[in-house]
Protein backbone atom coordinates (compact mmCIF):
# COMPACT_ATOMS: atom_id res chain seq x y z
CA UNK A 1 0.00 0.00 0.00
CA UNK A 2 1.49 3.35 -0.99
CA UNK A 3 0.18 6.59 0.40
CA UNK A 4 2.05 9.83 0.96
CA UNK A 5 2.50 11.36 4.33
CA UNK A 6 1.32 14.00 6.78
CA UNK A 7 3.90 14.84 9.48
CA UNK A 8 3.66 14.39 13.24
CA UNK A 9 6.64 15.09 15.58
CA UNK A 10 8.08 12.44 17.90
CA UNK A 11 11.17 12.15 20.06
CA UNK A 12 11.37 8.82 21.84
CA UNK A 13 13.70 6.69 23.90
CA UNK A 14 16.49 4.70 22.30
CA UNK A 15 17.86 1.19 22.61
CA UNK A 16 20.25 -0.17 20.02
CA UNK A 17 19.87 1.86 16.85
CA UNK A 18 21.62 2.88 13.68
CA UNK A 19 21.55 6.65 14.13
CA UNK A 20 20.98 9.01 11.27
CA UNK A 21 23.02 11.60 9.49
CA UNK A 22 23.53 15.18 10.45
CA UNK A 23 24.41 17.02 7.25
CA UNK A 24 25.95 16.61 3.79
CA UNK A 25 29.68 16.52 4.50
CA UNK A 26 31.04 15.02 1.26
CA UNK A 27 34.39 13.84 2.59
CA UNK A 28 32.91 11.43 5.13
CA UNK A 29 32.31 7.71 4.71
CA UNK A 30 32.89 6.05 8.09
CA UNK A 31 30.31 4.25 10.22
CA UNK A 32 30.99 4.20 13.95
CA UNK A 33 28.93 2.00 16.30
CA UNK A 34 28.71 2.30 20.06
CA UNK A 35 26.44 -0.18 21.83
CA UNK A 36 28.02 0.06 25.27
CA UNK A 37 27.06 3.54 26.45
CA UNK A 38 25.23 5.59 23.85
CA UNK A 39 23.66 2.62 22.01
CA UNK A 40 23.95 4.35 18.65
CA UNK A 41 25.52 3.91 15.26
CA UNK A 42 26.70 7.30 14.03
CA UNK A 43 27.03 7.52 10.29
CA UNK A 44 29.09 9.66 7.96
CA UNK A 45 27.03 11.37 5.31
CA UNK A 46 27.08 11.39 1.54
CA UNK A 47 25.89 13.90 -1.00
CA UNK A 48 22.81 11.76 -1.65
CA UNK A 49 21.55 11.77 1.93
CA UNK A 50 17.81 12.49 1.63
CA UNK A 51 17.12 13.79 5.12
CA UNK A 52 18.42 14.51 8.61
CA UNK A 53 17.39 12.61 11.67
CA UNK A 54 19.00 14.35 14.64
CA UNK A 55 18.02 17.63 16.28
CA UNK A 56 18.37 20.51 13.83
CA UNK A 57 16.85 23.94 13.35
CA UNK A 58 16.82 26.53 10.58
CA UNK A 59 20.12 28.37 10.33
CA UNK A 60 20.36 31.98 11.36
CA UNK A 61 22.65 32.29 14.37
CA UNK A 62 25.84 34.31 14.32
CA UNK A 63 29.17 32.56 14.67
CA UNK A 64 30.61 32.81 18.19
CA UNK A 65 34.17 32.60 19.42
CA UNK A 66 35.18 29.00 20.17
CA UNK A 67 37.57 28.34 23.03
CA UNK A 68 40.97 26.90 22.15
CA UNK A 69 40.08 23.78 24.12
CA UNK A 70 37.87 22.81 21.13
CA UNK A 71 40.37 23.75 18.43
CA UNK A 72 41.12 20.19 17.30
CA UNK A 73 37.47 19.30 16.79
CA UNK A 74 36.72 22.60 15.12
CA UNK A 75 39.58 22.04 12.66
CA UNK A 76 38.32 18.54 11.84
CA UNK A 77 34.77 19.73 11.13
CA UNK A 78 36.03 22.58 8.97
CA UNK A 79 38.25 20.14 7.05
CA UNK A 80 35.57 17.52 6.49
CA UNK A 81 33.03 20.10 5.37
CA UNK A 82 35.50 21.71 2.99
CA UNK A 83 35.16 24.95 4.90
CA UNK A 84 31.38 25.09 4.37
CA UNK A 85 30.41 24.82 8.06
CA UNK A 86 30.47 27.46 10.78
CA UNK A 87 30.85 26.59 14.46
CA UNK A 88 28.17 28.37 16.49
CA UNK A 89 28.82 26.83 19.91
CA UNK A 90 31.16 24.25 21.42
CA UNK A 91 30.37 22.29 24.57
CA UNK A 92 31.43 19.20 26.56
CA UNK A 93 29.32 16.19 25.60
CA UNK A 94 28.85 12.64 26.89
CA UNK A 95 31.66 10.04 26.78
CA UNK A 96 34.28 12.80 26.87
CA UNK A 97 33.31 14.00 23.42
CA UNK A 98 33.39 17.61 22.30
CA UNK A 99 30.03 18.79 21.01
CA UNK A 100 29.48 21.44 18.36
CA UNK A 101 26.44 23.37 17.18
CA UNK A 102 27.19 23.85 13.50
CA UNK A 103 25.64 25.89 10.73
CA UNK A 104 26.01 23.84 7.56
CA UNK A 105 26.56 25.98 4.51
CA UNK A 106 23.81 25.69 1.93
CA UNK A 107 21.63 23.35 3.99
CA UNK A 108 19.56 26.03 5.68
CA UNK A 109 19.84 24.38 9.10
CA UNK A 110 21.96 24.11 12.22
CA UNK A 111 22.97 20.66 13.47
CA UNK A 112 24.85 18.96 16.29
CA UNK A 113 28.16 17.22 15.65
CA UNK A 114 30.66 15.53 17.95
CA UNK A 115 34.43 14.90 17.86
CA UNK A 116 37.01 13.28 20.09
CA UNK A 117 39.04 15.80 22.03
CA UNK A 118 42.13 15.06 19.95
CA UNK A 119 40.26 15.78 16.73
CA UNK A 120 40.86 12.32 15.26
CA UNK A 121 37.29 11.00 15.34
CA UNK A 122 34.03 12.52 14.11
CA UNK A 123 30.50 11.46 15.01
CA UNK A 124 27.05 12.57 13.96
CA UNK A 125 23.71 11.25 15.13
CA UNK A 126 21.57 11.09 18.22
CA UNK A 127 23.33 10.17 21.47
CA UNK A 128 21.29 8.15 23.95
CA UNK A 129 22.45 7.15 27.43
CA UNK A 130 21.89 3.74 29.03
CA UNK A 131 18.54 4.90 30.41
CA UNK A 132 17.35 5.69 26.89
CA UNK A 133 17.41 9.48 27.33
CA UNK A 134 18.07 11.45 24.16
CA UNK A 135 21.06 13.60 25.15
CA UNK A 136 21.22 15.19 21.71
CA UNK A 137 17.74 16.59 22.26
CA UNK A 138 18.93 18.14 25.52
CA UNK A 139 21.99 19.63 23.80
CA UNK A 140 19.77 20.98 21.03
CA UNK A 141 17.50 22.71 23.53
CA UNK A 142 20.52 24.43 25.07
CA UNK A 143 22.77 25.15 22.12
CA UNK A 144 20.29 25.37 19.24
CA UNK A 145 17.83 27.87 20.75
CA UNK A 146 15.25 27.59 17.96
CA UNK A 147 14.85 23.89 18.82
CA UNK A 148 12.75 24.95 21.79
CA UNK A 149 10.13 26.12 19.28
CA UNK A 150 9.71 22.63 17.81
CA UNK A 151 6.20 21.12 17.91
CA UNK A 152 5.13 19.14 20.95
CA UNK A 153 6.06 15.47 21.18
CA UNK A 154 3.47 13.12 19.68
CA UNK A 155 2.03 10.14 21.47
CA UNK A 156 2.85 6.71 19.99
CA UNK A 157 -0.78 6.42 18.87
CA UNK A 158 -0.41 9.61 16.83
CA UNK A 159 2.80 8.30 15.32
CA UNK A 160 1.12 5.04 14.33
CA UNK A 161 -1.65 6.95 12.62
CA UNK A 162 0.85 9.02 10.61
CA UNK A 163 2.96 5.95 9.84
CA UNK A 164 -0.01 4.46 8.02
CA UNK A 165 0.43 7.23 5.45
CA UNK A 166 4.00 6.37 4.55
CA UNK A 167 4.92 3.98 1.73
CA UNK A 168 4.85 0.50 3.24
CA UNK A 169 4.27 -3.18 2.53
CA UNK A 170 3.51 -6.20 4.65
CA UNK A 171 5.40 -9.40 5.38
CA UNK A 172 3.51 -12.43 6.67
CA UNK A 173 0.00 -13.81 6.79
CA UNK A 174 -2.62 -11.08 6.21
CA UNK A 175 -4.89 -13.04 8.57
CA UNK A 176 -2.46 -12.64 11.49
CA UNK A 177 -4.21 -11.13 14.50
CA UNK A 178 -1.19 -9.11 15.66
CA UNK A 179 0.31 -6.31 13.61
CA UNK A 180 3.73 -4.72 14.13
CA UNK A 181 5.10 -1.69 12.26
CA UNK A 182 8.81 -1.19 11.69
CA UNK A 183 11.05 1.41 10.06
CA UNK A 184 14.10 -0.21 8.45
CA UNK A 185 17.19 0.71 6.43
CA UNK A 186 18.37 -2.14 4.12
CA UNK A 187 21.92 -1.80 5.51
CA UNK A 188 21.01 -1.53 9.21
CA UNK A 189 22.46 -4.42 11.20
CA UNK A 190 20.15 -3.80 14.16
CA UNK A 191 17.18 -3.90 11.79
CA UNK A 192 18.57 -7.20 10.56
CA UNK A 193 18.85 -8.58 14.09
CA UNK A 194 15.31 -7.45 14.85
CA UNK A 195 14.09 -9.03 11.62
CA UNK A 196 15.75 -12.35 12.44
CA UNK A 197 14.23 -12.37 15.93
CA UNK A 198 10.73 -11.63 14.57
CA UNK A 199 10.87 -13.99 11.59
CA UNK A 200 9.81 -17.17 13.46
CA UNK A 201 6.65 -15.38 14.67
CA UNK A 202 5.99 -14.09 11.17
CA UNK A 203 6.46 -17.54 9.65
CA UNK A 204 4.08 -19.07 12.20
CA UNK A 205 1.42 -16.55 11.24
CA UNK A 206 1.43 -14.86 14.65
CA UNK A 207 2.59 -11.44 13.42
CA UNK A 208 1.96 -9.42 10.26
CA UNK A 209 4.87 -7.01 9.83
CA UNK A 210 4.27 -3.63 8.18
CA UNK A 211 7.58 -2.34 6.76
CA UNK A 212 8.44 1.29 6.03
CA UNK A 213 11.78 1.42 4.23
CA UNK A 214 14.11 4.42 4.52
CA UNK A 215 17.55 4.99 3.04
CA UNK A 216 20.10 7.00 5.01
CA UNK A 217 22.69 4.74 6.55
CA UNK A 218 25.07 4.20 3.65
CA UNK A 219 25.53 5.50 0.13
CA UNK A 220 23.75 2.43 -1.23
CA UNK A 221 20.84 2.59 1.22
CA UNK A 222 18.43 4.79 -0.81
CA UNK A 223 18.85 2.76 -4.00
CA UNK A 224 18.60 -0.55 -2.14
CA UNK A 225 15.39 0.61 -0.47
CA UNK A 226 14.02 1.73 -3.84
CA UNK A 227 15.05 -1.55 -5.49
CA UNK A 228 13.11 -3.49 -2.87
CA UNK A 229 10.05 -1.25 -3.17
CA UNK A 230 9.93 -1.47 -6.96
CA UNK A 231 9.93 -5.28 -6.85
CA UNK A 232 6.60 -6.90 -7.71
CA UNK A 233 6.93 -8.73 -4.40
CA UNK A 234 8.74 -6.36 -2.00
CA UNK A 235 8.23 -8.74 0.91
CA UNK A 236 10.19 -11.45 -0.92
CA UNK A 237 12.83 -8.91 -1.95
CA UNK A 238 13.30 -7.84 1.67
CA UNK A 239 13.48 -11.49 2.72
CA UNK A 240 16.37 -12.03 0.29
CA UNK A 241 18.08 -8.84 1.50
CA UNK A 242 18.01 -10.11 5.07
CA UNK A 243 18.67 -13.78 4.31
CA UNK A 244 22.07 -12.97 2.79
CA UNK A 245 22.83 -9.94 4.98
CA UNK A 246 26.59 -9.52 5.52
CA UNK A 247 27.06 -8.99 9.25
CA UNK A 248 30.76 -8.27 8.90
CA UNK A 249 30.36 -5.37 6.48
CA UNK A 250 26.84 -4.50 7.67
CA UNK A 251 25.45 -4.63 4.15
CA UNK A 252 22.08 -5.88 2.96
CA UNK A 253 22.24 -8.34 0.06
CA UNK A 254 20.10 -6.31 -2.35
CA UNK A 255 21.91 -5.33 -5.55
CA UNK A 256 20.83 -1.74 -6.32
CA UNK A 257 18.98 -1.35 -9.60
CA UNK A 258 20.43 1.10 -12.12
CA UNK A 259 16.97 2.01 -13.39
CA UNK A 260 14.71 3.24 -10.62
CA UNK A 261 11.52 5.15 -11.49
CA UNK A 262 11.32 8.66 -10.11
CA UNK A 263 8.09 7.77 -8.36
CA UNK A 264 9.86 5.07 -6.35
CA UNK A 265 12.76 7.41 -5.57
CA UNK A 266 10.23 9.93 -4.31
CA UNK A 267 8.61 7.31 -2.08
CA UNK A 268 11.90 6.44 -0.40
CA UNK A 269 12.73 10.11 0.00
CA UNK A 270 9.28 10.78 1.47
CA UNK A 271 9.69 7.92 3.94
CA UNK A 272 13.06 9.26 5.05
CA UNK A 273 11.58 12.74 5.26
CA UNK A 274 8.73 11.43 7.41
CA UNK A 275 11.29 9.84 9.73
CA UNK A 276 13.19 13.13 9.98
CA UNK A 277 10.10 15.24 10.55
CA UNK A 278 9.04 12.95 13.36
CA UNK A 279 12.43 13.16 15.05
CA UNK A 280 13.19 9.45 14.90
CA UNK A 281 16.84 9.10 15.85
CA UNK A 282 17.65 5.97 13.88
CA UNK A 283 16.63 2.48 12.84
CA UNK A 284 15.01 0.17 13.61
CA UNK A 285 11.94 1.88 15.02
CA UNK A 286 9.13 -0.45 16.07
CA UNK A 287 5.54 0.38 16.98
CA UNK A 288 2.70 -1.91 18.00
CA UNK A 289 -0.59 -2.12 19.89
CA UNK A 290 -0.30 -3.98 23.17
CA UNK A 291 -2.60 -6.59 24.67
CA UNK A 292 -4.69 -3.91 26.40
CA UNK A 293 -4.98 -1.74 23.30
CA UNK A 294 -2.29 0.79 24.21
CA UNK A 295 0.11 1.75 21.42
CA UNK A 296 3.80 1.28 22.26
CA UNK A 297 6.96 2.45 20.48
CA UNK A 298 10.51 1.10 20.65
CA UNK A 299 13.51 2.94 19.25
CA UNK A 300 16.11 0.34 18.41
CA UNK A 301 16.38 -3.41 18.58
CA UNK A 302 14.09 -4.74 21.33
CA UNK A 303 16.48 -5.89 24.08
CA UNK A 304 14.22 -8.80 25.12
CA UNK A 305 12.37 -10.33 22.16
CA UNK A 306 10.34 -12.70 24.30
CA UNK A 307 9.07 -9.82 26.43
CA UNK A 308 8.39 -7.87 23.25
CA UNK A 309 6.24 -10.54 21.60
CA UNK A 310 4.37 -11.08 24.84
CA UNK A 311 3.69 -7.33 24.90
CA UNK A 312 2.37 -7.62 21.35
CA UNK A 313 0.05 -10.36 22.56
CA UNK A 314 1.63 -13.42 21.00
CA UNK A 315 1.22 -16.50 23.20
CA UNK A 316 4.33 -18.33 24.36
Amino acid sequence: MRIHHPFFPLLTRGAVVCAALAAPLPALAQVTCNTATSHTCSVATTATTPSTLIPHVPAGHKTTTVHDRYAAGRALIEKLSNGQSKILHAFPAAMGLDGFAVEVGGSGRDVLMYTSQNGKYFLVGGIFNAAGHNLSKQYAQKYLPAASMAPAVSKPADLLQSMRHTTWFTVGNPAAKKHVWIVMDPNCIFCHKTWEAMLPYINKGDILLHVTLVGFLKHSSPTKAATILMNKNPAQALLQNEKAFNDETEEGATVPSKLIPKTIQAEVSANSGWMSKNGLGGTPFVIWKGVHGKVHAQAGEPPDMQAFVESVGVAK
